[in-house]
């Protein structure tokens, strides 16, 4: 329904291989089932390495989801778990932060009301999409039964449509960095994975997220 665009694909790869870890009760490592889906993705169509940026955003968020979202946790005890909104916020730091040095080389943006934008719109993405599945499956069975279900949908789309829109008129929503050199990208992100290795050497507790082991039936 939505394409097979790269993040799409790495997304849908990746949650095969959750399904495949719990139906064999293997252990799930999203860092390992990250690189082996990057290595496939390259594999099949290298060009996506160095010509496709929707390819390299999904990479880097996904690992900053991975790898950055504990410790930026871990500095967020202040901030109230109620409605996810710790998690919330951690994750779009950490998103942020990995994505950062790329959106300045390619587009020379950043957004100052990405957390706010987030924490609003964030917690209604799963009930649209779920209300959004089910019109479409009642669609095909028998039309006017997904009515109702599409005006729910409608509803919850059109709010995370009037937030995004809300946020995006605010003068200071974003700001531009213009000639953002590649060299300065590279060496942001040497700077991010030698300050990444001093904080697991003294939070050697923190370990990356998504791990998934299948009980054992007995």
């Amino acid at each position: 329904m939505v394409g097979a665009g790269p993040s799409v694909v790495r997304a849908a790869l990746m949650a095969i291989l959750v399904l495949l870890a719990r139906g064999t009760g293997r252990t799930y490592f999203a860092a390992r089932a990250l690189l082996m889906t990057a290595l496939a993705m390259v594999l099949w169509n290298p060009k996506i390495l160095i010509f496709d940026t929707g390819f390299q955003l999904s990479f880097l968020a996904t690992m900053g989801l991975i790898w950055v979202t504990p410790i930026v946790g871990a500095k967020l005890q202040w901030v109230t778990e109620k409605w996810a909104i710790r998690n919330i916020v951690s994750d779009t730091i950490s998103t942020q932060i990995t994505v950062l040095p790329l959106l300045l080389y390619k587009m020379g943006l950043f957004s100052v009301v990405s957390i706010p934008a987030n924490i609003l719109i964030l917690p209604v993405v799963p009930v649209a999409m779920f209300f959004g599945f089910i019109t479409g499956l009642l669609g095909l069975i028998f039309l006017p039964l997904a009515f109702p279900f599409a005006v729910i949908s409608q509803i919850l789309l059109g709010y995370i449509l009037k937030v995004s829109e809300i946020f995006a008129s605010f003068p200071f929503a974003s700001f531009s960095i213009s000639d953002f050199p590649l060299w300065l990208m590279w060496l942001v992100y040497c700077l991010y994975v030698y300050l990444y290795l001093l904080v697991r050497r003294k939070f050697s507790s923190i370990t990356p997220q998504f791990r998934f082991v299948k009980k054992s039936s007995t």
